[in-house]
């Protein structure tokens, strides 16, 4: 199978759905017989077109935003209007053949525009086009599509804009088919919600039925990473055109507002996922689907799809008109008063007839007055400086070139109106009357309505561009006031968010000298505890006899003679808590060595030996406390960086 995927924006029209396919049946409504289809159109807002072309036959997709809309009559009542949304359109190569052999309407060379009898292409870029190409397309956009079918398109743009209800999931795709094997049918999924599924199931105008075999189709044709890149372009185009701005006066705005909007999101446009191909602007074709693989082989409309037209199915598109039967009859068959009529006719028309008219058609002589000055300042002004001009009785020709002046003052100010041509209408019939004339009563009645129309219609746009200001301005003003709102309620949140800051941190100053000084406290508890027991031990060392003179080599030091009570007391109260680490410090080493030496001393007697253990004891015992001492001395004296 091969595969030709080009990704495009157009905007496409079938005029008449049921004569492109040969209007092979007029269908049922709600179980009634159609008797008569005024339209069956499709509008189709297309992003990509694909061709697929396998061994025994080529299919064309068309992929974006549309809808079939149909107006038909059932049992001689009232018209009907349906409309069913699609998401794509299923083109077979017989099909798209011959749609592309139609005759076309018009031709411009050089142009991607396609108007042909039975379908119409329009590319929505007009950047390459010149200001020449544009105003020849709104012309003959204008005349050929937008005046014809106006109807029908801005029932699709009001639908696109407000009443969109399309997901493009596989399941929800909506399919219009040609395809020999769904030949003019509607595909949709099996797996839509019952009530959808019913509304849209049930039969309409101009279609051989709606089936549930989209899901089925789509996957045998695309892998699921070319459906996936689908829907994301389906959703951009979504997005688009939600924001299109649409003037129905001014239809050529779908196709200038289009070109703007997707310019403006060129940088949106989804990424193509790798394994899927796009064929490039170099390789498509000229002609109605840019895909195609070739449009000069001949594929003939299948036989079992034979053609008609509705005159078969008796219905007729144009109004009889009963011809008068003309017979001539002689002279001298009619009665003596219409041979003197007939006489008087031959003879010429009389002075009577030529110069009868109406009262309210007679052009009354006027004064000849030179006009007063335009004003300049606004459109509404100088339409009522017409109006004055009609009401105070001046020269028709004079009103003529004044609606003339007023015209090209117009167009200088703004691009587009609705009554330019109706004023150049008036502006040359009225230039073409004689001098001294002024209008009739049913001229200036008629012209008057012309005038207030027109400024019944400015005042509108003036009242809905105040409204539409009045609106921005509210909006703005909500706005600036939720901004104030939102900087009062930042500005709160700030001061609360530092008081409470302020409030955690002198919580914590608070627990942090209170942890410091139950520090403190427990230090100095530590450190009593520490100075009973040396004192005890100090006591316990002074109650034990000296011995020997062998032993008195053990003290390296001079002894230091013993103070009071109260003098160590003040002297402990007087040292620096660094003094003190050192003081224990050097202890710790003195009696560390007087153990040592001890050890090496062996009593002679038993009393000796007796002293020395128990000297050995009691110095072990001192040391254990002062290095457990040195050890809290040394943590306290690090946490105030002494050391």
């Amino acid at each position: 199978m091969e595969k030709r995927i080009f990704a495009s924006n157009n905007l496409w029209i079938i005029p008449s759905w049921g004569k492109v396919l040969g209007y092979p049946i007029l269908g049922m409504y709600k179980n009634h017989k159609i008797t008569d289809i005024r339209a069956d159109s499709v509008v189709f807002l297309s992003s990509m077109e694909c061709t697929i072309k396998n061994a025994s036959e080529t299919t064309h997709y068309i992929f974006g935003i549309g809808y079939y809309y149909v107006k038909f009559q059932i049992d001689q009542g009232k018209y009907i209007i349906d409309k069913r949304p699609l998401t794509a359109l299923q083109i077979p190569d017989f099909l798209a053949q011959f749609l592309n052999k139609s005759k076309d309407i018009t031709f411009m060379e050089g142009s991607d525009m396609i108007l042909k009898e039975l379908i119409y292409k329009i590319p929505l870029s007009l950047y390459q086009k010149s200001e020449t190409q544009k105003s020849f397309l709104k012309g003959t956009l204008n005349r050929e599509i937008f005046v014809p079918y106006k109807e029908t398109i801005v029932d699709f743009v009001n639908y696109i804009q407000h009443n969109i209800d399309i997901d493009y999931p596989i399941i929800h795709h909506r399919i219009l088919s040609a395809d020999k094997r769904h030949f003019n049918h509607i595909l949709i999924s099996n797996q839509l919600q019952d009530k959808f599924k019913e509304e849209y199931l049930e039969s309409t105008a101009g279609l051989n039925g709606i089936s549930t075999e989209a899901k089925e189709v789509l996957e045998k044709d695309f892998s699921f990473m070319e459906l996936a890149y689908i829907e994301k372009l389906l959703k951009r185009q979504e997005q688009v055109f939600a924001k299109i701005q649409f003037d129905p006066m001014y239809p050529f705005s779908l196709i200038e507002n289009s070109d703007i909007l997707l310019s403006q999101m060129k940088q949106s446009d989804p990424i193509i996922p790798a394994g899927i191909s796009l064929i490039t602007p170099l390789e498509i074709q000229k002609g109605l689907i840019q895909t195609a693989f070739t449009f000069s082989l001949d594929a003939p409309w299948p036989e079992e799809f034979p053609r008609k037209t509705l005159e078969i199915w008796g219905i007729s598109k144009e109004k009889s008109i009963p011809k008068i039967a003309l017979t001539e009859k002689k002279s001298t068959d009619l009665s003596p008063e219409y041979q003197k009529i007939l006489s008087t006719y031959k003879q010429g028309p009389t002075e009577s007839n030529s110069t009868f008219q109406f009262g309210f058609q007679k052009n009354p002589r006027v004064q000849q007055r030179i006009l007063p000055p335009m004003p300049q300042d606004s459109i509404k002004a100088m339409l009522r400086y017409l109006e004055r001009l009609i009401i105070e009785d001046y020269e028709m020709i004079e009103i003529g070139n004044a609606f003339s002046e007023v015209r090209d003052k117009i167009k200088d100010l703004k691009l587009h109106t609705d009554y330019i041509w109706n004023m150049s209408k008036i502006a040359n019939i009225l230039q073409k009357e004689k001098f001294g004339f002024g209008l009739n009563p049913r001229d200036k009645e008629k012209y008057l309505e012309d005038v207030h129309s027109w400024i019944q219609a400015i005042e509108t746009e003036e009242q809905k561009e105040q409204e539409r200001l009045e609106q921005i301005q509210r909006e703005k003003e909500q706005i600036e006031l939720e901004k104030q709102r939102e900087i009062q309620l930042e500005r709160e949140r700030i001061e609360q968010q530092h008081q409470e800051h302020m409030r955690l941190e002198r919580e914590r100053l608070k627990q942090e000298k209170q942890k410091e000084q139950e520090e403190i406290a427990k230090e100095q508890r530590k450190q009593e505890t520490i100075d009973q027991k040396h004192m005890k031990q100090q006591q316990l060392l002074e109650t034990i006899p000296i011995i020997k003179p062998e032993f008195e080599s053990l003290d390296k030091s001079p002894e230091i003679p013993i103070s009071t009570k109260k003098e160590k007391e003040e002297q402990q109260i007087q040292k620096s808590p660094l003094d003190k680490y050192n003081e224990l410090v050097m202890k710790f080493t003195e009696i560390t060595n007087n153990i040592n030496t001890l050890k090496k001393q062996k009593g002679k007697s038993k009393e000796e030996k007796k002293e020395i253990k128990t000297r050995l004891k009691s110095w072990k015992l001192e040391l254990k406390l002062l290095k457990k001492e040195i050890k809290q001395k040394k943590k306290a004296l690090k946490k105030q960086k002494l050391i």
